[in-house]
């Protein structure tokens, strides 16, 4: 009777820290996208209300930017399946999905902070978060490379 046997993966310690790292960036990022990120008038608007934004916020609609808002759904998915890969644990998944999810997430952060309007803490902490997340898939694939023998 055979059963199954998951991928050999690396367990030391700098692995497990790396992975838990980056499934923490992904999880705050995701909290972070529903936190106020700007004002405009006396409102304030989280990641996902900028869709309406668009043209105010001085980014055309058909620009890469408005093109990467219109996307921004799709955050949550990426935070979650890049959380659930590190847990898995599925180290080159996980390394791409959090380099994936950091360089969208903190992108779409930055360019914001670019629009004329007031900021808020939530832009802040996706930034950082993504920062973490790419960070920490950087380590994670580090940790997952093996040595190779070379032949003679």
């Amino acid at each position: 009777m055979t059963f199954y046997a998951p991928p050999v993966t690396s367990t030391s310690t700098a692995a497990l820290v790396a992975r838990t790292t980056l499934g923490g960036g992904a999880l705050t990022v995701l909290v972070a996208t529903f936190l106020p990120w700007v004002s405009t008038g006396t409102r304030r608007r989280n990641s996902y209300g900028l869709f309406g934004l668009i043209e105010r916020l001085e980014f055309t609609p058909g620009g890469m930017i408005g093109w990467l808002i219109r996307l921004w759904p799709l955050v949550p998915l990426l935070a979650v399946a890049t959380t659930t890969a590190a847990w898995w644990p599925r180290p080159r998944l996980s390394g791409g999905l959090g380099v994936l999810l950091g360089c969208y997430a903190g992108g779409v952060a930055l360019a914001i902070g670019r629009a004329p309007v007031d900021t808020h803490a939530g832009r802040w902490v996706t930034m950082i978060a993504a920062a973490v997340a790419l960070l920490a898939s950087v380590a994670t694939l580090a940790a997952d490379v093996r040595p190779t023998r070379r032949a003679g």
